[in-house]
């Protein structure tokens, strides 16, 4: 609840977990949802880690499992990969301690990190009475979003931005912030010319997003 970075290590027995639900999560008969992540491999150029690149990939892994796990289909090691992938979470530095190294721009970087923040305690490790830690993220995603938007030229990224800006939405449900991300999807509609909600759907899916967990929500903000 409080965001903190975890005072233990992630225990070693996680990285073996971690190994077979990733391996699983790749097999042939995993589909729909196995692109996950893959909209965010071209991104390492325009500030994002190495380090966050991976973490997204864990989390697509844990998420394709508890969809299955939805769907009727048993997985021992969902309670032990998404420990492991909130401890992950919650263990990615802040730009801030990343200054020394070469990034395109901090602010992506921080919006990502506070998108994987907010999709970690909703989807992937969901915490109670998580209204407020919400609202806080919501708005620490918000300061990132305005900083970088897309005014120079950013087309690359629209896709990502575009993800972030819908989970940002969601999360901002009843919240004094929810009007400005009703606002920029609007705009972001307009300017993409997309019209239905199906048409960002599959961009949605290309990052991270569990259709069960988020799709009522992104519909009810696309409406608005």
């Amino acid at each position: 609840n409080s965001l903190s970075r975890p005072f233990c290590p992630l225990l070693r027995s996680s990285e073996a977990w971690i190994d077979y639900v990733e391996n699983w999560a790749i097999a042939s008969n995993r589909s729909p949802v196995q692109g996950l992540a893959q909209g965010v491999s071209e991104l390492r150029e325009c500030g994002l880690s190495a380090t966050i690149i991976e973490v997204f990939k864990l989390l697509s892994a844990i998420t394709i499992a508890i969809d299955h796990h939805l769907r009727g289909e048993t997985l021992g090691a969902i309670a032990k990969v998404r420990t492991a992938g909130q401890h992950r979470i919650l263990s990615l530095p802040t730009s801030i301690e990343l200054q020394d190294e070469v990034l395109f721009n901090p602010h992506i970087y921080e919006a990502c990190r506070t998108t994987i923040l907010t999709y970690g305690i909703a989807v992937i490790f969901p915490v109670s009475n998580a209204y407020s830690l919400l609202h806080e993220l919501v708005r620490r995603l918000k300061a990132s979003l305005m900083c970088f938007g897309l005014q120079n030229g950013e087309e690359t990224i629209s896709d990502f931005y575009l993800w972030m800006l819908v989970l940002g939405g969601i999360a901002a449900s009843d919240g004094p912030d929810r009007t400005w991300f009703v606002a920029e999807l609007g705009h972001f509609r307009r300017k993409r010319c997309l019209y239905d909600f199906e048409s960002i759907e599959q961009v949605l899916s290309s990052f991270l997003w569990l259709g069960s967990a988020c799709n009522s929500g992104a519909r009810l903000l696309w409406s608005e």
